[in-house]
């Protein structure tokens, strides 16, 4: 999604095929350069790299396997 800064007026940049079913929710981690998504139904995590010239998103890695995702908190370890 693109933000046009003077209107805040919103614009799809691009759509991602995920390859699974019922995405349940998403994150981006703190970097802004990953963002995370959880299939519920599939039973993963799908990575995916956000390319911060374009904003389009790109697949980072293997899927994570994990049964029944439903949202992903990013803390920070100290």
């Amino acid at each position: 999604m693109k933000i046009d800064q003077s209107t805040g007026e919103r614009s799809l940049i691009d759509a991602f095929l995920l390859g699974g079913s019922n995405l349940r929710s998403f994150n981006i981690d703190p970097t802004g350069e990953y963002l995370f998504a959880m299939l519920q139904r599939a039973d993963v995590i799908v990575p995916l790299r956000i390319d911060r010239r374009t904003g389009k998103l790109i697949r980072s890695g293997e899927n994570i396997p994990l049964p029944a995702p439903v949202c992903a908190k990013f803390v920070e370890i100290r």
